[in-house]
């Protein structure tokens, strides 16, 4: 999470996509860290930030905040997290290694993951329902310029986007059982659909919600 005070914005970091280098990006239009020292701040999704946190930083800073955040396709966003838990020093019952990807998708869809598929889910953050977000600015991952623009006009400036906590490239494996696949579609059924509303253009606008 990071706030943009002169720009009225706040950064909404949806994990594996992008947060550090985006983060990076922008730290010095950003706001002091101590007002966010709250348990689960620096990846805390949309639906807690409008009821723990988005009345009092509004009062704070005297006017009304917006929200964005960036989503991943979703298989590309399970491969991620596969080839980021490859890595070394990665405890052992966090770590892919010795696991298919396969093994790893349908254990990220168990009621109860094992630890090396406790992820979350994007559409759990984003806080998604029938394609839309409650997000107020939502970009595409796989077309950030549409983000660097946004962002430029609102700080004032031109933006680049550094590598930031790149995943290895550990493995190409992107293999998916049929089987596997149906069960992914299925109970990741808003994530697909918000993705499909979501790459069309690039970007999504939501609506203010209130709390």
């Amino acid at each position: 999470m990071l706030v943009l005070e002169n720009a009225r914005l706040i950064f909404l970091a949806n994990p594996k996509t992008a947060t550090q280098s985006t983060r990076a990006m922008l730290e010095r239009f950003g706001n002091n860290p101590d007002r966010l020292r709250i348990d689960g701040a620096r990846h805390m999704g949309v639906q807690h930030y409008i009821r723990k946190l988005r009345a009092g930083l509004e009062t704070e800073l005297g006017a009304p905040l917006e929200s964005f955040a960036v989503m991943r396709a979703p298989l590309d966003h399970l491969h991620s997290w596969f080839r980021y838990r490859q890595r070394d020093g990665v405890p052992p019952d966090a770590c892919t290694k010795g696991i298919s990807f396969d093994q790893f998708v349908a254990a990220t869809l168990m009621d109860a993951p094992p630890v090396y598929a406790k992820i979350g889910r994007q559409s759990q953050f984003l806080a998604a329902k029938a394609g839309r977000s409650q997000v107020e600015h939502l970009f595409d991952h796989a077309q950030m310029d549409k983000m660097i623009t946004f962002l430029s006009a609102r700080v004032g400036e031109p933006l680049h986007l550094p590598r930031r906590n790149v995943s290895p490239l550990a493995t190409a494996e992107r293999d998916l059982s049929a089987k596997t696949t149906a069960l992914m579609h299925s109970v990741m059924a808003e994530d697909f659909a918000l993705y499909t509303a979501l790459r069309q253009h690039g970007y999504l606008a939501g609506g203010r919600l209130a709390a």
